[in-house]
């Protein structure tokens, strides 16, 4: 997954498969006020706007593609200690 923008606490991430664009993930950071010790230290919360997958991509291989996008981006939250969140449910 590459990263292509970021913009006041928002930014776009690309998900290559063999440089070929599969996906397009739509994501915001804000501040974590789930404890307030999260919060003096400045951590931050990744929430997933909206996940965008390729056209190209078969109906069939669609619900794996986006499952492997959305375990690739908690994996990127665990590894900054960052809560990972989702805006709304994922139709797929």
């Amino acid at each position: 997954m590459r990263g292509c923008r970021t913009v006041r606490r928002r930014a776009c991430v690309q998900a290559y498969v063999s440089d070929s664009l599969e996906a397009l993930v739509l994501l915001r950071y804000q501040l974590d006020t789930s404890e307030l010790k999260r919060a003096l230290v400045g951590k931050q919360v990744l929430i997933v706007d909206e996940i965008l997958l390729s056209p190209s991509i078969p109906d069939r291989l669609r619900a794996m593609v986006h499952a492997i996008v959305l375990q690739q981006l908690v994996a990127l939250g665990a590894f900054h200690d960052m809560t990972v969140a989702f805006w709304e449910d994922f139709d797929i």
